[in-house]
């Protein structure tokens, strides 16, 4: 019997070989990894003793489990880790490798459908771009790389693959190459946008170019500027203009989804810019704007005439005293 790490690693080129993207599966060794690490502590090391009491229990432990900074872990990160140990025995069953699937019955966490409390206003938007400094290339190029966001709402890694050939200059359209699921599309940029991605380009690229590549933005090094740099820069930005709310690249995202909806712009129109796969996924953004909810609410009210402000209510109060007195 091969043990969980080998088992691990012949799992792991299986998704390969089935074109999953790099990142599902560095996240499936990541979550099999954690899990690996809580079997061993209960010196299992095979997965045929592994039951489905012990997947239970694993889903307890993560439940109970808290980070370094004492916080739990979200109940999205535990339905992750969880899945791919259910997809891992799945795999193991159809390989003859086990006779049946002990995570099959496990019970999922419930997700919870949060909403995303915080985006930029149009006030804050503007502030954050004037942030970097455009007389050094760097800040020309963080820039270009805040407009793009503004612009697209694309993910940090969509606009960490850009090439130079996906800006359609004169259609202004961006194609979004190996998008989440490995999905391409292409979504509509500004004008604005479109100046700045060319300024970068003739101004700034050329300073990073140390080799050849048609990656867009470039670090230091000529090379792909990596997502988590990405995420610390733009969170340094938002620091600069003095702007508290927490995230950072994705903050743009919420903002361009909420920002057009409150605009009169479909569902379905913001599901394909952000290239959601599921409607559901973006209609959690429609629970956020309520301009049009309050509009209605303020036509439609049943006590939308009677006097709501300091003066009606003085006035009320009095009309209430003067029958008082008038009954005595």
């Amino acid at each position: 019997m091969k043990t969980f790490e080998e088992l691990v690693l012949k799992y792991l080129n299986y998704r390969f070989e089935l074109n999953y993207s790099e990142r599902t599966i560095i996240n499936s060794k990541r979550s099999l990894k954690y899990f690996n690490q809580y079997l061993q502590e209960l010196n299992i090391f095979s997965p045929l003793d592994v039951t489905k009491f012990t997947i239970e229990d694993y889903r307890s432990f993560l439940f109970r489990y808290r980070k370094k900074n004492d916080m739990p872990l979200t109940t999205q990160e535990q339905r992750k880790r969880l899945s791919h140990v259910k997809l891992f025995f799945s795999y193991l069953v159809k390989q003859d490798a086990m006779l049946y699937n002990p995570a099959s019955e496990l019970e999922m966490p419930r997700q919870s459908s949060v909403l995303p409390e915080f985006y930029l206003t149009k006030t804050e938007m503007a502030k954050v771009l004037k942030t970097p400094d455009l007389e050094t290339v760097r800040g020309v190029r963080d820039r270009a790389i805040l407009e793009v966001f503004c612009a697209t709402g694309m993910r940090r890694t969509e606009l960490t693959n850009l090439l130079t050939t996906d800006i359609h200059f004169e259609k202004e359209v961006v194609f979004i190459r190996q998008g989440k699921g490995q999905k391409d599309r292409v979504v509509p940029i500004s004008k604005r946008g479109i100046s700045w991605v060319q300024y970068y380009i003739e101004e700034a690229r050329p300073v990073f170019l140390s080799k050849a590549t048609d990656v867009l933005f470039l670090n230091r090094y000529g090379d792909s500027i990596h997502p988590d740099f990405l995420t610390k820069t733009v969170r340094d930005y938002l620091n600069q203009a003095n702007i508290k709310k927490p995230g950072s690249c994705h903050l743009f995202r919420h903002t361009l989804a909420t920002i057009m909806l409150e605009q009169g712009a479909e569902i379905m129109d913001i599901a394909q810019m952000l290239g959601h796969k599921r409607l559901e996924t973006t209609q959690v953004y429609a629970k956020v704007v309520i301009t049009k909810l309050k509009e209605t609410y303020r036509k439609t009210h049943p006590l939308k005439q009677m006097k709501n402000n300091k003066d009606g209510i003085k006035a009320e109060l009095a009309q209430r005293r003067k029958k008082k007195t008038n009954g005595k």
